[in-house]
């Protein structure tokens, strides 16, 4: 199930960020909605908005997103 998880992240353009972290620069609740109810998965998942990240160039970069 895990496996399947990841491919789901990465099919949606979600960046690993750590090991159990995933990051995506828009709101995409509906999204981890959509997996929390297709992998059963509702406990084991975390949504958080973050307004903020350290050294997060890499990431703008690759979202191709303005610098703050």
């Amino acid at each position: 199930m895990r496996n399947q998880l990841r491919l789901f992240m990465r099919e949606f353009g979600f960046v690993r960020l750590q090991d159990s972290v995933w990051i995506y620069p828009h709101d995409c609740e509906d999204v981890i909605a959509l997996a929390k109810a297709n992998f059963r998965i509702g406990w084991d998942v975390l949504y958080m908005i973050v307004e903020q990240l350290e050294r997060d160039k890499h990431l703008r970069e690759h979202f191709d997103l303005h610098p703050a």
